[in-house]
């Protein structure tokens, strides 16, 4: 008995399904087993400050500085979220398993994010139900690494907090720059409707004002996306002047989306100009940055196998594609010869950022998040376009190579299950407590970066716990000191 091929087309469809969400299901016992970070009470609770002025007025009329005055939306998502969630979980979990899963919930939808937008980009900037596309994310989500790669091709933190500055910002200005890059290969976006138009003003306000990572990104990217509209829409073979013909560009430039465009970068010059005053920033030569950023970059190359290995992928994909002769491989070839550049200039960029002690080489996992996001979609959209391309011996050959690299990544994603386990032991033994301070053991950090010795560095996180129904009487808790 045959089996006919829409019966073989549903039995794929139905394994492609079960093996993306057994992938979300792992992924999501991950992210349920990393610690608390140390800025989460911190910022949940105490950045009054930016959190009461949503577009840094007290920097323009009174030159004030105080911290992360242009993140105002960053701050304002994680204190919501931790004010309101975990207390709403405690319907079905107590307290502090509420905190966990939490996390664990943010996680995976950012996690879902990257992976739907990054088959959309993949998939020529079309969404669909198809097996086609349910295909395309098979390509993409082995690279989203938890464990042994997170700090070299991770596009979730293990920080909540990092996650929610850095990521869910870059989940965000990957739906920003969709319909950029729909009209870039359709000549039309979703963007058509005048209050879609009004909506993504919104969004571009939002991603600005919500991280370090966005605004250099915009300014990169959109000028460069602008400008190449204007010489596409430019005509001097006409018989006028040349400020007509320059005129007349612009105007045959897509109107919404130049409008949208131009206001975001002006939006991002100003969250720029913000940035300035954060009390947080460092300044050290930027001579001695080069210098840093030149072991970091040379670090994140040669410590893992994640990055070059990518790397090289998405080169010989480039390579393999310049011998296709039709519009969508050329198309391809010169977007991805774009990113290569802009990417380039990003990283030597970078050193202009400043300087924080907590990234003292400069590059590393949240910096280079762009980047990896870039090599992900160029080895997802150029693998895509070469398996539908190659028949017979060379397209056996070619899915062999990319199912090493996705089984390989798979593999290496450990799972690291348990790992908050002494954290929220810890939890459970304040919980219990019935006196205003506890000392806990000192091999154990608690909603901390590191162990703390001094009682008082507890504070916000006692009333973080208090806040969550965690704890009813403990103000203070402490790490034992070491013994000499």
């Amino acid at each position: 008995m045959s089996i006919s091929p829409s019966s073989s087309k549903r039995w794929l469809y139905l394994i492609l399904v079960v093996m993306l969400t057994v992938d979300l299901g792992y992924s999501f016992l991950q992210h349920y087993s990393e610690v608390i970070d140390g800025d989460v009470a911190r910022i949940t609770l105490s950045y009054k400050e930016v959190l009461s002025d949503p577009f840094g007025m007290k920097v323009i009329l009174e030159g004030k500085h105080y911290p992360n005055p242009n993140r105002y939306f960053a701050h304002l998502v994680q204190s919501e979220y931790f004010k309101k969630v975990p207390l709403a979980l405690q319907a079905f979990f107590d307290p502090i398993e509420s905190i966990y899963i939490s996390c664990a919930i943010l996680k995976l939808l950012i996690q879902i994010g990257f992976i739907w937008l990054l088959a959309i980009y993949a998939n020529r900037g079309i969404w669909s139900r198809s097996l086609s596309f349910l295909w395309t994310t098979l390509l993409i989500f082995p690279f989203i690494q938890n464990t042994q790669f997170n700090a070299y091709l991770g596009l979730l933190l293990r920080s909540i907090t990092y996650t929610i500055s850095y990521s869910l910002n870059l989940v965000l200005y990957l739906l920003f720059l969709l319909p950029f890059y729909q009209q870039a290969i359709h000549k039309k976006s979703m963007l058509a409707s005048k209050w879609m138009q009004l909506l993504w003003i919104g969004l571009s306000i939002f991603i600005v004002l919500n991280g370090p990572l966005v605004p250099p990104l915009v300014l990169i990217i959109l000028p460069t996306i602008l400008f190449c509209w204007f010489l596409r829409s430019v005509d001097f073979s006409k018989q006028q002047s040349i400020i007509s013909n320059l005129k007349d560009g612009v105007f045959k430039m897509p109107r919404g989306l130049t409008v949208i465009g131009v206001l975001t970068i002006l939006l991002s010059l100003y969250s720029f100009y913000l940035g300035t005053y954060n009390v947080d920033n460092v300044t050290i030569p930027l001579s001695e940055r080069y210098q840093l950023m030149g072991k970091g970059l040379l670090k994140h190359l040669t410590t893992k196998l994640a990055f070059p290995l990518l790397l090289g992928f998405c080169i010989l994909n480039t390579f393999l594609l310049s011998k296709f002769q039709d519009k969508e491989a050329a198309f391809k070839c010169r977007l991805f010869k774009w990113i290569a550049v802009l990417s380039m200039i990003y990283i030597l960029l970078l050193p202009f950022g400043g300087y924080r002690e907590y990234r003292p080489l400069i590059i590393s996992y949240d910096t280079m998040m762009p980047i990896s996001i870039a090599l992900i979609f160029c080895f997802a959209s150029s693998s895509r376009y070469l398996l539908l391309a190659y028949q017979n011996r060379a397209k056996r050959f070619f899915l062999a190579g990319v199912s090493f690299v996705l089984i390989y990544f798979m593999i290496a994603d450990r799972p690291n299950f348990g790992k908050h386990d002494c954290e929220k032991e810890m939890l459970t033994l304040i919980s219990q407590a019935t006196t205003q301070e506890v000392k806990i053991p000192r091999h154990c950090s608690v909603l901390t970066w590191d162990t703390i010795t001094n009682k008082y560095a507890s504070k916000h996180n006692c009333e973080l716990l208090q806040l969550w129904g965690v704890t009813d009487v403990v103000e203070l808790y402490y790490n034992e000191e070491k013994t000499q």
